[in-house]
Formats: structure tokens, C-alpha cells, sequence
């Protein structure tokens, strides 16, 4: 029998028509796959993302001790012609003395008088060179990209991939400027402070003077494909959907504005303690969350958590108590929520409200 053909670069493969079977380092099938009868790495490594979740840009394929170009061609006939292929990942950090600076980071924030905005970094973006560390006063260059996006469609010509260089000290202190001379964007000129952990990033914009305090934090696993689909420029943007002019007006006035980002900030961090009253529960105390992409809320009562959808919400409405917000289900069914006190009943209405506006219309 005829020994198998040597793997190059643009050399043709060849494996199982119907099974393409794709293992871990462990030898374990972790993806079983149908290529058709011929398809590039690239290709295969899209269909592994879409099998088991991950990220595109961080798979390599291996097939012996070689590692495959995207653009090799795999002929999918002959499964006793090569070997198994074998998954294995690259590290998303790219800096080699902040290796704690590894993932997907986000913000949701919305300042004075702009419309509600995303900001977006991914540490497989970012690149560094320089001294050796041993100095503790040593700085190194960077480059690196910032993405902005806002929520609502209307003010999508505000979307900025921003290529940025600049200085990164060993203590985790990026300073960046935009690469295109002259740029007024409010990303133009950025201090990013990474946590030693790695987890959230301090991100300070000269261009917008309340930034200050804004941080972003690192997405888990789980989240890839919301952060994919919100920052990457040729998918469905989970945030931008439409939205009444009440929410994404500029006009809107500021103490609202206000309101809606404090709210926002609470409820999708720690939460907002309630009790809680429904078919199933009688009072009990829990903590009212939501998720960053606005499509649900939570409730966690215990060790038990449960997920209410806005798009099975009827509204939400005042109780005959100042304390008191009941939560309309479509289905007719009531969930209600008793808070601390009348005014944090009256922000959760309000705010709730105009979330549920935006996933109606």
C-alpha cells in the first residue's frame, strides 16, 4: 500500500467524505464534521467554531507536527490517506510581560449628550516590543486596536475601528494615540490601565472628560460569540437594534440620561435587591439583574436564579404599594417586585420601561 502523501502548504488532503473527525491534544473527537469534497483550513476552522464554540483566530489545525496554513486545500475522499487532525488554540495574550492581559473586554456606557456607546478590545490585537522588564522604570512600544460601536442603528456612522500606537509601561499602563494623523474621534487619544489579574480595564479618553472611572471587563468564555457579533463588523449587532427616540434621542435631558446609566450600571453589576412574589414564590428576598445585551432580566432568589425575557414582557406597572412593581408576562401571568423604597420603585420602572421600548418596536 502506498505510504501517504506529505502535507505542505496548498497541498491537497485527504479524509473522510462524509466524517471529518477533528481531536484535541488528548486524542479525544472533539468535532466530528461533513466538509464536502474540498475545503481550505480556513473553511473547516469555521465550521469547528460553529460545532463547539470559539474563536476563529485563535484555532490552528495540526496535522503530524505540522501546524496548516488556512489557505491549505483538504480533498475530503479517502480517510486512510492522513492522519487525524488535531484542534489546538493559541493564547489571545500577546504581550509577553502582562500575560494576565488574555480575552475579550467590553463596556456599555452612555456620557452626556451621546447616544449610547460599546467599547470593544481584544488582547489578540495588541503587540508589543521593547527593554527588558527588568528595569521597573522601562517603557515599550505598542500597537494595538480599540473598537467603538454604538447600540442603536441610527447612530451606526459613529462605529470606529481605531488603530492605535503608543507606549506600554511594565505596570500595565497603555498610553495610545490614533495611527491617522489629525483624527477628532473621541478615541483619538486613550490611557488604558490593565488590572493585574487581567479581569477589567480602566479606560480614559482626553476626548471625553467624564471617562474617568469607565472599565472595562474581560468576557467569559461563554460570551464570545455576543462579543463576535457586537464588535466584528460584517455580523448582526446584538445592541443595534432600532430604538424609540425617547431612549436614543441626544436631546434626551441630561437627568434621565443620568438615570438610565446609573440604573444600567447596577442592575447588569451587582444588582438590585428586592422580594419577590409570584406563583412560585411568597416573599422572598432575592436580587434583580440584568444582562449586558438587555434582552432579559434575572432573578436570583437563593441558590435558585430565574430569567424572565423582555420579549415574553406584556409592560411592567405600579403596584397599589409605593414599593410595589409588577411584571406583566404576556402570558398574563404577574411577577411582583417589592424594592426598598419609592424611588428606587420609580427608577426601575422608568428604566424597565424603555428597555422593553426598544425590544418591541
Amino acid at each position: 500500500m502506498a505510504s501517504p502523501p506529505p502535507v505542505e502548504a496548498a497541498t491537497q488532503m485527504q479524509t473522510s467524505r462524509e466524517h471529518l473527525s477533528i481531536h484535541a491534544v488528548s486524542g479525544e473527537v472533539v468535532a466530528t464534521l461533513d466538509c464536502g469534497e474540498v475545503a481550505n483550513v480556513r473553511a473547516i476552522k469555521a465550521k469547528i467554531c460553529s460545532a463547539i464554540g470559539g474563536r476563529v483566530r485563535l484555532m490552528r489545525l495540526l496535522h503530524k507536527d505540522k501546524l496548516l496554513g488556512d489557505e491549505v486545500e483538504i480533498a475530503c475522499q479517502d480517510v486512510s490517506a492522513i492522519a487525524p487532525l488535531t484542534l489546538v488554540h493559541e493564547s489571545a495574550a500577546r504581550i509577553a510581560f502582562l500575560p494576565n492581559f488574555d480575552g475579550l473586554y467590553s463596556l456599555c456606557y452612555q456620557l452626556d449628550d451621546m447616544p449610547a456607546m460599546a467599547i470593544g478590545i481584544d488582547s489578540a490585537d495588541f503587540s508589543a516590543n521593547g527593554p527588558s522588564e527588568e528595569d521597573p522604570k522601562w517603557q515599550a512600544s505598542v500597537v494595538g486596536t480599540v473598537l467603538f460601536r454604538p447600540h442603536a442603528h441610527e447612530y451606526q456612522e459613529l462605529a470606529r475601528v481605531i488603530k492605535m500606537r503608543g507606549t506600554i509601561h511594565a505596570s500595565g499602563i497603555l498610553n495610545l494615540v490614533s495611527d491617522r494623523a489629525g483624527e477628532e474621534d473621541f478615541g483619538n487619544q486613550v490611557t488604558l490601565r490593565i488590572a493585574p489579574n487581567g479581569n477589567d480595564i480602566q479606560f480614559t479618553s482626553q476626548k471625553l472628560p467624564d471617562s474617568m472611572g469607565l472599565k472595562l471587563t474581560r468576557m467569559p468564555s461563554s460570551n464570545v460569540e455576543y462579543w463576535q457579533k457586537m464588535f466584528v463588523p460584517e455580523s448582526d449587532l446584538l445592541w443595534a437594534r432600532p430604538v424609540r427616540s425617547s431612549l436614543s434621542d441626544p436631546k434626551l435631558r441630561p437627568a434621565l440620561q443620568r438615570m438610565i446609566r446609573s440604573f444600567a450600571n447596577a442592575i447588569v453589576g451587582v444588582g438590585v435587591d428586592v422580594t419577590v412574589w409570584s406563583y412560585a414564590v411568597n416573599g422572598m428576598p432575592g436580587t434583580l439583574r440584568m444582562d449586558r445585551e438587555a434582552s432579559q432580566i434575572e432573578l436570583q432568589i437563593g441558590a435558585v436564579q430565574a430569567t424572565i425575557l423582555f420579549t415574553d414582557v406584556g409592560s411592567f406597572e405600579k403596584g397599589a404599594s409605593e414599593f410595589l412593581l409588577r411584571v406583566v408576562h404576556k402570558s398574563g401571568v404577574q411577577t411582583s417586585l417589592t424594592f426598598d423604597n419609592m424611588e428606587g420603585r420609580n427608577e426601575a420602572y422608568t428604566c424597565l420601561k424603555i428597555f422593553l421600548m426598544s425590544i418591541h418596536q
